[in-house]
């Protein structure tokens, strides 16, 4: 794939220098008229991106909502209800129209920021140009790039375009994010065209739209450089004579044949995905392999007698006429079959385990005669009968235990059980224990207001110390945390790395993969203190959680503060005990970094989330430090 691409990139050079040779020799007076209007244009707009004029935007739908567009061509609606589709009539500059470009912009009067802040959103752009009288013209797009984008999958292999849903992120960290749209066929346009768009979004606040005449093979790059403005300017050279033939043809129909063999080059360039191949990884056939018993374990002695898929015999089993030799279809049909209860038992158990903290029967892994036998058989089997019946609904069955007064009940530790069920296998309470691993910083974050709730996509990579992998070999590597929202991925996406297991997850008994895990131990060790006052991750956590207590509404008092920080964090009012010694800790926090500015700084740039202005520097270091406190509590990790 990269020899193809190589070979690409080499045909499409050659095409751009034949065309810089036919200009050189024939002086082409289309190009050379062109080169004169874009001239003019980039003296107004000198990176090639103009604002369209005579903007008027409204609402499709009659709710009431409010829509503007200003004089710097932002268009801006109100967020009191909700609007899902924009329309915007611009007038163009004339001349060439190569690609779009969406921007979200800050507008006055939605604040500081361009959509609902939290919140995925969809962008789906449509555009038509009307002509005079003559009825609308649909653009299409052959190309589109985002700034910032959610993948879209097809076949498991991402999508590269962003058209014709644009979906951004809920945990962007800066609204200022842009799409670029090429057109499939560039279109000249006259005074007075006028380009009607269709901006559909219903979390969507305030944007921008633009037009340049200069297309790219990356729709981000559109636009003019410094090469190109020099070339366009007069001064062309070898080197920038052929970026401005290259932007002839992509933006204009003077050359069409030309522009059919560059749009399909650079589509073929775009599918080599920089070298990245697909590979083959299984590949499906009815042949199968004669399986027999081996004599004294001599896997060349043929003599055994052959094997043929089966389950054990004291089992429940499949149907089977003898004539042909078992499949996996039938395994799972097996699997699922009425007369088997095992599947269904060993669900119901292990998700009542999950839920209530110990199993019907406590050795999950082992439900045969050799494990514990279960202190409830009757619940286990109508739970069972119950989940099959349902038609294997998971969420029927999570919702059945959780609406259960046994998993309602108190976890308070009753005493007049001390002697009779200290293990409370008799489910007289609720049990408490400690958050799995991947959900101790899933829950700090969350608090934070920090957690990424997206589902699928690439791993993610936290932070991590400075050269743990320095003992990996063949070959070795470097670790880099990953960048923007993506670093707030949930625990379940963390990248994992065979025998060095993250020490985060390793301090909060995280297994290692190296076998099967069915349950998993709980220590309680200084370790796991520590990683909670200063792992990056949840330094940053206590950050954001800080900011969040100092611009939380009814909050203008220590103790207010304090309370909310309670409230947010453990669910619960705060304790006169806690309230006190939080205010006092408070005190002391701001003495410090009052007296130690650097200290502070130091502190509040711990992680990449940006630090919002919100009072002084000592002020947000002393709350980061009570939240460090709040997220370091047993009843923070706890569930209850």
């Amino acid at each position: 794939m990269l020899r193809r691409e190589t070979m690409l990139r080499g045909e499409l050079n050659e095409l751009v220098a034949d065309t810089t040779r036919a200009l050189d020799s024939n002086g082409q007076a289309a190009f050379e008229n062109w080169r004169g209007s874009l001239r003019t244009a980039l003296k107004e707009f000198p990176d090639g991106w103009s604002v369209a004029r005579k903007s008027v935007a409204t609402v499709a739908e009659t709710n009431s909502i409010s829509c503007e567009v200003s004089a710097d061509g932002v268009v801006m609606r109100g967020m009191k209800g909700k609007a899902d589709t924009i329309d915007l009539e611009a007038e163009p500059p004339a001349g060439w129209l190569a690609a779009l470009r969406l921007e979200l912009v800050a507008g006055e009067t939605n604040g500081t920021w361009a959509r609902k802040p939290g919140t995925e959103t969809d962008i789906t752009l449509e555009a038509e140009l009307q002509r005079g009288t003559n009825s609308p013209t649909k653009l299409a797009f052959r190309e589109s790039a985002a700034t910032t984008h959610l993948p879209r999958y097809q076949n498991g292999t991402e999508l590269l375009r962003v058209h014709p849903s644009w979906k951004l992120p809920g945990m962007a960290t800066t609204n200022s994010q842009c799409a670029v749209f090429v057109l499939d066929t560039p279109v000249h346009l006259d005074d007075g065209a006028t380009l009607k768009l269709k901006v559909t979004s219903a979390n969507l606040a305030s944007f921008r739209v633009a037009t340049t005449p200069l297309a790219a093979m990356e729709p981000l790059k559109s636009g003019a450089d410094d090469t190109l403005r020099r070339a366009v300017n007069g001064r062309a050279t070898k080197a920038n004579i052929g970026a401005l033939a290259g932007a002839w043809i992509r933006g204009t129909t003077n050359r069409p044949a030309e522009f059919g063999q560059l749009k399909q080059l650079e589509a073929d360039i775009r599918d080599c995905r920089g070298g990245m191949a697909m590979t083959q990884v299984t590949e499906s056939s009815t042949n199968r392999l004669v399986m027999r018993v081996l004599p004294r374990g001599n896997w060349q002695d043929q003599s055994g007698e052959i094997v043929t898929p089966a389950v054990p015999h004291f089992l429940p089993q499949p149907k089977h006429d003898g004539t042909n030799l078992l499949t996996r279809l039938d395994l799972a049909r097996w699997l699922v079959a009425p007369e088997n209860p095992l599947t269904a038992r060993a669900f119901v158990n292990r998700l009542w385990k999950q839920l209530v903290g110990n199993g019907l029967s406590n050795q999950p892994e082992e439900l045969g005669a050799q494990g514990e036998s279960p202190t409830h058989p009757e619940l286990l089997d109508w739970l069972a009968v119950e989940f099959r019946e349902s038609g294997w609904d998971v969420k029927h069955l999570v919702r059945l235990i959780v609406n259960s007064a046994t998993y309602q009940q108190d976890s308070k530790f009753r005493p007049e059980l001390r002697d009779i069920d200290p293990n409370n296998r008799l489910l007289a309470r609720q049990n408490a224990r400690r958050l799995d691993a991947e959900f101790v910083r899933d829950n700090a974050l969350a608090i934070a207001g920090l957690l990424n709730p997206e589902v699928g996509g690439p791993s993610a990579f936290p932070y991590q110390p400075a050269g743990y992998y320095a003992n990996i070999q063949f070959p070795d590597r470097d670790y880099s945390a990953s960048p923007d929202e993506l670093q707030y991925r949930r625990g379940l996406y963390s990248h994992w790395q065979r025998t060095f297991l993250h020490p985060m997850l390793a301090n909060f008994d995280a297994p290692a993969r190296e076998e099967c895990a069915v349950d998993r131990p709980q220590s309680c060790t200084p370790q796991q203190a520590l990683t909670l006052l200063n792992d990056p991750s949840f330094v940053e956590a206590a950050r954001a959680f800080a900011e969040r207590i100092l611009t939380a509404p009814k909050t203008k008092t220590d103790v207010a503060r304090v309370d909310f920080a309670i409230e947010t964090a453990l669910l619960r009012p705060a304790k006169p005990a806690e309230r006190e010694s939080l205010v006092k800790f408070l005190d002391g926090q701001r003495s410090y970094y009052a007296a130690n500015t650097a200290d502070a700084e130091k502190l509040l740039n711990v992680g990449q989330h940006e630090s919002a202005l919100v009072g002084t520097p000592a002020e947000r270091a002393a709350w980061t430090s009570v939240a460090r406190v709040i997220l370091n509590l047993h009843e923070s990790i706890t569930r209850y």
